[in-house]
């Protein structure tokens, strides 16, 4: 066997060269290794295959005593020495690659750092043993000798091995299978084929050996990265299916709540959403959608009624036989206040339709766009159906669920009329199936009640923290009222302690809570301004400016590792906020200068692997003013016209600011400039036109009585309260109408606006256009009476103010 290696050896090296050089290229054009691992692998096979071509072109050029014989002979041996050197730095680097990836230590370890050392020195080595023939010779007719110190050249490669192997040993067990048997048989191949050709001079079983021991380690590796992918990907498809049902299950609980929480505001509508949504979900099945359009269905249903979150309790509970005319046109924008608010939900857009059209007429006499057959979306259709079905087979205040036959009349003679005779025929069938009628309210339904976790902090005493932002209580909202908060922290058992504290985030979101989900911060707005630890640390997230100053308690000292009470108090005055902690050991002051004076600012207690225990909240009703916050930054205006006859105004909140009062006559025309703050993101920021009377002329002024306030999307909001007006209102969106997103849009850059008012004794006709809103509103007024116009609004800024008779 050795006579015919020694024979063809010089073919098996070149074979072995060649295999060394084609799995280097793979692993350059690999994917799924690591840059590290690629890099060592690329490495090793490179110094493989030009350790055999060199050891190869040795034997070849023996003997030759052409000046090319001779030169090509030293050189190549010189190579083959150093790269037996190179090979073992490579594996090195493999090792090292797999000890801080696969096996978990943080460090290179020592033996590795020494093994390294070890290579320079025998780099060092082979380079004197070129002037001295320390390690070998050659002879006049160009004879490879071994020289005096040969034994050493076999020295300095067996202890870096050495000391391989013995690591291998130490921590060999915390690597997969395949890897272990390829680093085993990398460390036996190369000292079994060693001690062989120490003895059998002229073979050169060690370097194929390396050959054969680097294609070892490129296989392996190979397929533990493989496995590793396969695994990843289970796992990714896995996590991708839990995430999915975990997203689910938290709509489904939410939408139940939200569902459940309307349907509360009056004790004859308990239960209401939750039994249309059952409904409404086995007419779709029956009418053979999909699996996945049934659950639309289903939520669709169940959020139909969402917008009566903004009709008035008062009218809520009227019911239909006490509602006056006016009362019942309130009533009826709760469809489009409802498709306002699912707007924000884009990534379910049958939500918006939905809850807009389930009041549309199959014959177009519906609301609010008197939308006609299949011109009304397919899901609103069938939540039509199911919600006129539950409302006629529940209580209401003046009366019982109706006999079974007369909702059976209703569907057989509303269809076609009423609702889509599809739908409506397969609800009778369901009557028809029904001879018990089981199918209607029972006496028991109340609100569907989701078990909860409540983190309001006016209502908890104690929050749990793990991991960074698990937990997050829920928002407090600040205002130029100081808000104090107290509690006590602890660390969580085994936990470091200077690491395991509280913190206090500020924010803005339209729920009032801190997330971390991406779709639920572009859904409900989540805008972070930063982060103070109790600690001193801050973040500053998106604040325009923050300064924090902490001042320390002489003498004072603190033990983590034991409860520590805190006192925050928190305040906030137009676009600055202070948030003060006093801890025993310091006092910590941070000053935040928000983006701007619109946005709703709120602080969350979080923390990170601590207990919070003793919490309490107080607002204490102590207001402050311009001078309590030291000023970091420029206050934010974006009023940049002239005072016209009136002065301008900012209004950073819902109606919080209103224009000086200017009396109506008739033909009078207003005229101004508006335009929305940067954070305003719902139609129902822009301009409101205010009537109303008072002694004196202004909009707080004694026996004020409010008679319409009209806002420039077209929606009215007249306080309901004042009990004095009933508005006709017509607003027509004209060809030229941009869109609402567009719209939005339009109203950020700004505009002039004109108002055109005209008066006929007892009531005043105003009418004005904006973005193709075309809008007229006749509101009754008391005869020979003074009425007043004023501008008021939400987040947006009113300028240039004139009025012209």
């Amino acid at each position: 066997m050795l006579e015919f290696i020694r024979t063809y050896q010089t073919y098996v090296m070149l074979c072995f060269s060649a295999i060394c050089l084609m799995l280097a290229i793979l692993a350059g054009i690999t994917k799924t290794l690591p840059r590290r691992r690629k890099g060592s692998l690329i490495y090793i096979e490179l110094s493989a295959s030009l350790l055999v071509f060199f050891d190869r072109l040795s034997y070849i050029y023996i003997g030759n005593l052409t000046g090319h014989g001779l030169w090509m002979m030293k050189f190549s041996n010189f190579n083959v020495f150093l790269l037996t050197i190179l090979f073992l730095h490579a594996v090195n680097l493999y090792i090292q690659d797999l000890a801080l990836t696969e096996m978990g230590l943080k460090t290179v370890p020592m033996r590795i750092r020494v093994s390294n050392v070890l290579v320079l020195v025998g780099m060092l080595l082979i380079s004197l043993s070129q002037f001295n023939g320390f390690y070998y010779y050659f002879d006049e007719l160009n004879q490879y000798h071994r020289g005096p110190g040969f034994a050493v050249s076999y020295v300095v490669p067996f202890v870096i091995i050495a000391l391989q192997t013995s690591f291998l040993v130490n921590y060999g067990k915390r690597l997969k299978k395949g890897l272990r048997i390829s680093m085993a048989l990398f460390v036996a191949v190369p000292i079994i084929a060693s001690v062989i050709q120490f003895y059998s001079y002229g073979l050169s079983l060690i370097n194929i050996a390396v050959g054969i021991s680097a294609s070892i380690i490129y296989v392996f590796a190979i397929k533990d990265m493989n496995d590793q992918v396969d695994k990843e990907k289970r796992q990714e498809l896995d996590a991708v299916e839990a995430e999915r049902n975990r997203i689910m299950h938290g709509f489904d609980e939410a939408a139940t709540a939200i569902a459940s929480a309307v349907d509360a505001r009056d004790e004859y509508t308990r239960g209401h959403s939750v039994r249309v949504a059952k409904y409404a979900r086995i007419i779709a099945e029956r009418a053979g959608l999909d699996e996945n359009a049934c659950r639309e269905v289903h939520y669709a249903a169940l959020l139909h009624d969402v917008g009566k979150i903004s009709v008035p309790d008062s009218i809520i509970r009227k019911g239909g036989a006490e509602a006056s005319e006016s009362d019942k046109a309130v009533f009826r924008q709760h469809a489009e206040y409802g498709a306002q608010m699912m707007a924000t939900i884009t990534d379910y857009p049958y939500l918006t339709e939905s809850t807009k059209y389930h009041h549309e007429n199959y014959d177009g006499t519906g609301y609010p766009d008197g939308l006609m057959g299949d011109h009304i979306p397919l899901y609103a259709r069938i939540v039509k159906v199911a919600d006129v079905y539950d409302a006629m087979t529940s209580h209401k205040k003046h009366r019982g669920p109706y006999p079974q036959g007369k909702v059976r009349e209703k569907f057989i003679s509303g269809s076609q009329k009423l609702f889509d005779p599809k739908f409506a025929a397969i609800m009778v069938e369901m009557i028809d199936e029904d001879t018990d009628y089981k199918m209607r309210e029972s006496e028991g339904d109340t609100v569907i009640e989701v078990e909860t976790v409540s983190y309001d902090l006016k209502e908890i005493h104690e929050m749990k923290f793990g991991e960074y932002k698990e937990t997050v209580s829920d928002g407090i909202k600040l205002s130029p009222e100081i808000t104090k908060l107290s509690f006590t922290s602890v660390p969580e058992e085994g936990a470091v302690a200077r690491n395991s504290l509280p913190s206090l985030i500020v924010f803005d979101s339209f729920d009032g809570a801190v997330h971390t989900d991406e779709r639920k911060i572009r859904n409900l707005h989540y805008f972070e301004f930063g982060e103070i630890w109790v600690d001193g640390n801050t973040i500053s997230t998106r604040a325009r400016n923050m300064n924090t100053e902490i001042t320390p308690v002489e003498g004072a000292k603190v033990d983590l590792e034991k409860p520590v009470h805190y006192e925050v108090e928190a305040v906030r005055f137009k676009d600055h906020v202070k948030i003060k902690i006093t801890c025993p050991d310091k006092v910590i002051e941070s000053t935040i200068a928000l983006l701007e004076s619109a946005r709703s600012v709120y602080v969350g207690l979080a923390g990170e692997h601590c207990l919070v225990t003793n919490i309490k909240v107080d607002e204490t009703g102590e207001t402050i003013d311009e001078n309590y916050i030291p000023r970091i930054s420029r206050e934010v205006e974006i009023i940049n016209l002239a005072d016209g006859d009136i002065p301008n105004v900012q209004i950073d909140e819902y109606r919080s600011v209103t224009t000086e009062g200017i009396q109506v006559n008739d033909g009078m025309r207003l005229l101004f400039h508006t335009k929305t703050l940067p954070a305003s993101e719902q139609v129902s920021c822009c301009p409101y036109i205010l009537l109303y009377t008072s002694d004196d002329g202004k909009p707080d002024g004694r026996n004020y009585n409010e008679y319409a306030c009209i806002r420039l999307d077209g929606d009215d909001v007249t306080n309901s309260s004042s009990g004095h007006s009933t508005n006709d209102l017509s607003v027509k969106r004209k060809d030229d109408f941009i869109g609402w997103d567009a719209w939005k849009q339009y109203n950020q850059k700004g505009y002039e606006c004109e108002v055109t008012f005209k008066r006929r004794r007892n009531a005043i006709t105003l009418t004005t256009e904006n973005a193709g809103v075309d809008i007229k509103c006749v509101t009754p007024v008391p005869k020979e009476t003074e009425v007043y116009v004023a501008l008021t609004g939400n987040r947006c800024a009113l300028m240039d103010i004139r009025s012209l008779d």
